[in-house]
């Protein structure tokens, strides 16, 4: 380094000065050249230097590196030490992780960002512990809550099923069928009290309010089924949408998709099916027998030809008799009901253990859920 250079020179004329000031004369008389002990030979050419005109040097000037005042003895190294260029300086909080490279310095007036887990979202609750929510008379309603679902289904049970036994139907037929069609709001509507509906006791007015702001977001049509004499609910419900003025932005025009299971189609009109997406009129048979309102099924299959069709349930794993119709009948609800020769209605719409809830015609129109 030069700074040893320069020491060096300064040892030089601190001795010179030394040996002038002690020996006095005796310096005089015997001049030392203080490169003989270096053993070295001074250049011929080269005149003396006078004491006096030796430059006193600090041994610090010129220095490449500069020691601080009060830096310890035994003080590592520093990076210039080593030649490398120092990392820019950084306030400790500002370095998240030791793994990864430290930021650039900051202002100690600039707040820092800290980035945090972000917990996942929780799973939406199982569809049968969301309690039912009382919509109006003989109307109950569920929001499955699951997360990009849009769909809207509403399923009518048949004569003189209760709310209960619906529920239980619908709450079967959501696990099985229902959400994998991306459905979220779920309506559960029981049975009529009499076989033709003539009370009219049941308030879809108040499901069409509910539901219409629901079809509105939806990004699919609705579904609608409707079992036997629950026919004559669903019809109800067409009237009030189509033609008595219930949705007066046209709503839900065109985006229905109607299952009318082994019901009643007399109730229909052309006004209300014109309006509907699809209408499939569904039977059940083992071999040559039919289910209770197979007859129904096909003439109103036969009255609107491009609705949706005419769809016939092969009930032969079900274990009904061939002549028992109400049990086939009821088999497009359970797919193995507990009397072959008849219907048990609260059994039939209730207990689906080892008796798989029926979704056979969900399965066989793919097109239903097509805008």
């Amino acid at each position: 380094m030069r700074w040893s250079r320069a020491l060096f020179f300064a040892l030089l004329v601190a001795l010179a000065q030394g040996c002038g000031s002690a020996g006095g004369d005796a310096a005089a008389d015997a001049q030392v050249d203080p490169l003989d002990d270096a053993g070295l030979e001074p250049p011929e050419d080269v005149a003396p230097v006078p004491d006096d005109a030796l430059p006193t040097v600090n041994p610090l000037d010129d220095a490449e590196v500069a020691l601080a005042d009060d830096a310890p003895e035994d003080a590592p190294p520093t990076v210039a030490d080593a030649g490398l260029d120092a990392p820019a300086m950084h306030d400790a909080a500002t370095v998240r992780d030791a793994s990864t490279d430290a930021p650039a310095a900051h202002d100690a007036a600039v707040d820092v960002t800290v980035i945090r887990d972000v917990p996942p979202v929780p799973a939406p609750p199982a569809f049968a512990t969301i309690p039912w929510e009382h919509v109006g008379t003989g109307v109950s309603f569920r929001d499955a809550r699951v997360p990009g679902a849009t769909g809207v289904f509403i399923g009518y049970g048949g004569y003189g099923t209760t709310d209960a036994e619906v529920q239980a139907w619908i709450t079967a037929l959501y696990a099985a069928g229902l959400r994998t069609r991306n459905v979220r709001w779920v309506y559960a509507v029981r049975g009529p009290s009499d076989f033709t509906y003539a009370a009219r006791e049941i308030d879809n007015s108040r499901l069409i309010a509910r539901m219409l702001p629901q079809l509105a977001a939806s990004t699919q049509p609705a579904l609608v089924a409707a079992h036997s004499a629950g026919g004559f609910v669903a019809c109800e419900l067409f009237q009030l949408l189509f033609e008595q003025g219930h949705d007066p932005h046209g709503t839900a025009r065109g985006r229905l998709s109607y299952y009318n299971l082994d019901g009643i189609y007399g109730c229909l009109d052309d006004a209300e099916v014109s309006r509907l997406h699809h209408a499939y009129f569904v039977r059940a048979h083992r071999g040559s027998g039919w289910s209770l309102d197979a007859n129904s099924m096909a003439a109103g299959a036969a009255r609107w030809p491009r609705a949706g069709g005419l769809w016939n349930y092969d009930a032969t794993s079900t274990g009904c008799h061939p002549d028992s119709a109400y049990c086939l009948h009821i088999s497009l609800i359970n797919t193995r009901p507990h009397d072959p020769s008849t219907a048990l209605r609260t059994l039939d719409y209730s207990d689906f253990r080892g008796r798989p809830v029926n979704t056979w015609y969900l399965d066989a129109t793919p097109a239903a859920l097509r805008p």
